[in-house]
């Protein structure tokens, strides 16, 4: 077994624990979906880009060692080590297989959130016209091109990790109103549960 840095006590009287890790590129609707399944037993945590002064996984554990320690059965991450290892960073995998192999006895469970572009396109256009006001239609092209061109390469990568290198689960969110809705089951080493 891989050696663990710290290892979770099992508590007896304490409940099943489940980590869902959203991903999918931008604007797909991952933090819509994670927003409408927080509640008093359902940890959500955001995640951004990887920080730069210290290794990306560190936050990653103390999310883990204050959830653990809590009453809540769910925590739910939007976006985290994968979002980096498809965007910009797939030379982490070392240090994603690490992150894996110490939480392999958690019930930990991907969810990719996947839209065509033709579904996100506008969203981007509004993005970048609003954030680039005195843009002409030029630099508007650009960006948006650039994004769509981010979008797919995203999804090849996230394909290829859940594919290829993930030990964990993989499920696919058909849409934010279906997996807001609870339909989305999820294996469990004892049956299985419904987030909700």
């Amino acid at each position: 077994m891989f050696p663990r840095i710290w290892s979770l006590e099992p508590r007896v009287s304490q409940k099943m624990k489940t980590i869902i890790i959203l991903s999918g590129a931008d604007r797909v609707g991952k933090s819509t979906i994670a927003g409408q399944l927080e509640s008093d037993d359902c940890r959500v945590v955001h995640h951004g880009p990887p920080p730069s002064d210290r290794p990306m996984f560190d936050d990653l554990r103390d999310d883990i060692r204050d959830w653990y320690g809590s009453d809540q059965s769910l925590m739910i991450w939007d976006r985290a080590y994968v979002c980096s290892y498809a965007l910009n960073q797939p030379n982490c995998l070392g240090a994603i297989l690490d992150f894996e192999m110490e939480f392999e006895h958690l019930d930990i469970a991907h969810v990719g959130v996947e839209r065509e572009w033709k579904v996100v396109a506008r969203r981007h256009i509004a993005e970048i016209s609003q954030e680039n006001p005195n843009w002409d239609r030029r630099s508007i092209r650009e960006d948006y091109q650039e994004r769509m061109e981010t979008h797919q390469l995203y999804y090849d990568r996230l394909h290829y990790f859940y594919d290829h290198v993930t030990m964990f689960p993989v499920y696919w969110a058909q849409s934010a109103k279906e997996l807001a809705q609870g339909e989305l089951l999820v294996p469990h080493r004892h049956g299985k549960i419904q987030i909700h």
